[in-house]
């Protein structure tokens, strides 16, 4: 496949649009492994089954769109070449390690890292050491037939369809953010009787309380739009850039040499997305401290919930090192994977047999789901 760095750069610019836009609107981080054992486990909110759905929904847009030709190969061949006994270890290290460290390679080095937060911080060199060493010493039966450092650039009518889909998300962003607060705010109005049919105190209080039930409830899924395009455009982003693709992954985790095995891509995300989310937590923070006002979401029906704890225990340590090691093991973590899952669905679709992948996929995302329990388990043998 080759190194990418204009693809995963444009890429890497839809993960910032996403995680930027979801911090700004809803004042959440996008954290996909929280989101992830909430959504199994937790509170099962309506937000989070948003963002996942967004995430799947990621490559049929891309094969709808005809992107599929402009975009680096998404990889789902290579959960039919690693043994489903590796992918079933690498989900379970992976979804114990993310949840144990509170977070992953989304919360901690996209969001996490960009906000210079300690912890973030900490887990990120945590983890990417030993992923590193995982990677270097345990290697992954994959490799590719081209060596992994030579350059493979966009055709001038790939580069464009690739621009172009930057610029519509940041389009649909502005438009979202412009247009549901008016939404939101029609939809929650209860609405009036007609003067021209008078109606019974009993029957007009009847009326209202249905009328403000439908009106609340439409409002629920509105407030979820937000959420499903963050997690539409974080999918875009991840098969844009070609960090869906495992085998790109492990590349760079195998750091030279031999020079042949070494794909810088994913040092390109730093550029696209950590950046420039760093430059926008910033100018939060200044415009925040200009205002002397609390830090609050655009959308106010939402709150703050930026994580704010400094704290580096023993769960931080232990659990990004157990995660490095599966996200080492096996080139996935909780993002991709997930995403994959919507990737093998359209291959399937398209009458491709995926029945080889599907069961490596499986083994690794069902074991990343129990690894997440086991914490949740631990927690209250050790409380």
């Amino acid at each position: 496949m080759g190194f990418t760095p204009v693809q995963t750069f444009l890429g890497g610019l839809l993960l910032h649009i996403s995680s930027s836009s979801l911090l700004t609107d809803t004042g959440r981080v996008f954290g996909i492994s929280s989101v992830v054992d909430g959504a199994i486990y937790g509170d099962r909110a309506r937000w989070r089954w948003a963002i996942l759905a967004g995430l799947v929904t990621g490559p049929a847009v891309i094969a709808a769109t005809g992107l599929a030709a402009a975009i680096p190969d998404s990889g789902t061949w290579v959960y039919a070449a690693q043994p489903v006994s590796r992918l079933a270890l690498a989900g379970a290290l992976v979804g114990f390690g993310s949840k144990l460290g509170s977070g992953c390679t989304s919360g901690h080095f996209l969001c996490g890292m960009s906000r210079l937060s300690p912890r973030s911080v900490i887990a990120t060199c945590t983890f990417m050491l030993t992923a590193v060493l995982t990677a270097r010493f345990f290697p992954a039966p994959v490799n590719d037939t081209l060596p992994a450092y030579a350059p493979s650039y966009p055709s001038g009518n790939q580069l464009l369809a690739l621009s172009s889909a930057v610029i519509v998300a940041i389009l649909a962003r502005d438009a979202l953010a412009a247009l549901l607060p008016k939404l939101m705010s029609s939809r929650t109005a209860p609405e009036q009787s007609d003067e021209t049919t008078p109606l019974t105190s009993a029957s007009s209080s009847t009326a209202t309380a249905t009328s403000t039930s439908t009106s609340t409830s439409s409002s629920s899924w509105l407030c979820s739009l937000p959420y499903l395009l963050s997690g539409l455009t974080f999918s875009l982003g991840l098969m844009v850039s070609g960090m869906v693709n495992p085998l790109k992954v492990l590349g760079f985790l195998r750091f030279p040499p031999p020079l042949d095995t070494f794909d810088p891509s994913l040092g390109m995300i730093v550029a696209g997305a950590v950046i420039p989310n760093g430059i926008h937590w910033f100018a939060l923070r200044r415009a925040q401290e200009k205002s002397g006002k609390a830090a609050e979401p655009r959308f106010s029906w939402e709150s703050w919930q930026v994580p704010s704890r400094t704290q580096i225990d023993w769960r931080l340590l232990v659990g990004a090192a157990v995660f490095g090691m599966g996200w080492g093991t096996a080139g996935v973590c909780p993002g991709p994977a997930i995403e994959a899952g919507g990737s093998l669905l359209v291959a399937a679709f398209q009458g491709a047999d995926v029945n080889r992948a599907a069961t490596g996929w499986a083994a690794y995302a069902v074991n990343m789901l129990l690894g997440m329990g086991a914490v949740r388990v631990l927690d209250k043998v050790i409380a």
